[in-house]
């Protein structure tokens, strides 16, 4: 290892980039799911409480 040889800097973005996808695929379905099961459970009480009254 003489420090002659160019970075693979691509290879270490895509390592970084697929490590973050897979930490927010959870946080992803947190935001589509729940707000569809409060719409299920509570139906219109829930619209009403979101309106403010």
């Amino acid at each position: 290892m003489e420090g002659k040889a160019r970075p693979e800097y691509g290879r270490c973005v895509d390592i970084v980039t697929v490590g973050a996808l897979k930490q927010m695929v959870l946080p992803g379905l947190v935001v589509v799911v729940v707000p569809v099961l409060v719409g299920a459970i509570l139906k219109a009480e829930a619209v009403v409480v979101g309106y403010g009254g």
